[in-house]
């Protein structure tokens, strides 16, 4: 039951981005992006709940409570409402796998096993430790995850910005799976099939105008894969965290968050849609609740600022060569 979580929450955010897509009247998104916007719509959901129960010292039960009416609502209302564009992104014809992505389906069944041969590097990390006291003290960073015991001094505002490893606690809540199971295997299998949603989006863009695009978006995804699997063994790379420390949010923000957000620059610069931009703040705040400022933030901050700058040269570039 625990191993169906990863499908249940790709499955849920796909309904809820659809939903808020709906809402911004946008219905030009294919379902990979719809389930990347409503990841990150749940994760601000739940980030909107933590803040308030953390100054109220409200027990983790009642905010699990309300996130799963909330859920549940948000879930019926997309049922109702998006019923035939769901189903308009689900045609047979589209469900068809072409012959050449056989084989990056299976390099994609490697990578997942390497998750339950590979030792998770925990180097200074304290995410199963915070969930299991999350858990144990029905209280939201009031005990300090190494020691259980009551923080004498708290901790900071940006720490408890970071709600990731209380979305963990809830998910092994729900499903009733041991912390270190959810962690070390559940959430990084989430992180593997996220961040191949973000370079199917890639690939479209790359070969959406070459021969035999769908041969070239296989080798692209062969590519991918191979370069998580053998560079697992290359510390300090992406590569090496997709494999090893799929559950940190440091992961999510350089192999999800950073690429999408040079995706959505692309789409607002070259392809004008302006709609993007609140995606693009969504992927921005998103990037708070995952992992520390300095290691979240700033870096998507950064990738938005150079990309932009690269949008405005080509753009005085092509400029100049039609005068």
């Amino acid at each position: 039951m625990v191993y169906l979580l990863p499908v249940f929450m790709l499955v849920t955010a796909y309904l809820i981005g659809k939903l808020g897509q709906k809402l911004l009247g946008d219905y030009e998104k294919n379902p990979m992006e719809t389930c990347l916007n409503g990841t990150l719509i749940v994760i601000l959901i739940w980030e909107a709940l933590i803040l308030p129960a953390i100054k109220l010292l409200a027990p983790f039960d009642a905010v699990t409570r309300i996130f799963c009416a909330i859920h549940l609502m948000l879930l019926a209302v997309s049922l109702v409402f998006c019923a035939k564009s769901i189903s308009t992104d689900f045609l047979p014809q589209q469900l068809i796998t072409p012959s050449p992505f056989i084989t990056a389906c299976v390099v994609f069944a490697l990578q997942v096993v390497c998750f339950f041969f590979l030792m998770p590097d925990t180097t200074g990390d304290f995410t199963v430790e915070t969930v299991n006291t999350t858990l144990a003290s029905n209280l939201i960073y009031e005990n300090h995850p190494g020691m259980g015991t009551t923080f004498v001094y708290g901790i900071t505002f940006r720490g408890k910005l970071v709600t990731l490893p209380l979305l963990y606690a809830f998910w092994s809540k729900l499903c009733g799976g041991h912390a270190a199971e959810v962690v070390y295997r559940i959430a990084p299998l989430w992180c593997l099939g996220l961040s191949y949603m973000v370079y199917s989006l890639w690939a479209n863009l790359f070969f959406q105008k070459a021969e035999n695009k769908e041969v070239k978006k296989a080798a692209f995804f062969v590519g991918i894969g191979l370069l998580n699997i053998c560079g697992s063994f290359a510390p300090d790379c992406i590569f090496y965290y997709q494999m090893y420390c799929g559950f940190r949010g440091e992961t999510f923000i350089y192999s999800i968050l950073i690429p999408y957000a040079v995706y959505l620059c692309y789409q607002i610069y070259g392809n004008k849609k302006m709609r993007s931009c609140i995606y693009l703040i969504i992927t921005i705040l998103g990037s708070l609740c995952l992992t520390d400022v300095q290691k979240g933030c700033i870096p998507i901050l950064i990738a938005i600022v150079i990309a932009s700058f690269i949008a405005m040269i080509y753009k005085l570039g092509r400029r100049m060569r039609k005068r």
